[in-house]
């Protein structure tokens, strides 16, 4: 598992995708996994099933992506 910091573009990702607002996550989950670790791992797991869902079409699984997260992807480059 990679530290947040390594891992911060997937959480935005998630957030990009509104995955806090549809996502349950139980009572005992401490708040800052719920913004961090979790969101993260619960995007790599949806672009997988899209993934997966698309007959493993990575051309697919890359346009559901960008769509998605243009801007989080244009950030990220006018920050670096």
């Amino acid at each position: 598992s990679q530290p947040l910091k390594a891992r911060k573009g997937v959480v935005l990702y998630a957030q990009a995708v509104r995955l806090d607002r549809v996502c349950k996550l139980g009572s005992s989950v401490r708040p800052q996994d719920r913004k961090g670790a979790m969101l993260g791992e619960m995007f790599e797991a949806l672009l997988g099933a899209i993934y997966r869902s698309c007959d493993r079409d990575f051309g697919l699984t890359r346009d559901w992506f960008q769509a998605r997260c243009a801007a989080v992807i244009e950030q990220q480059l006018g920050a670096g």
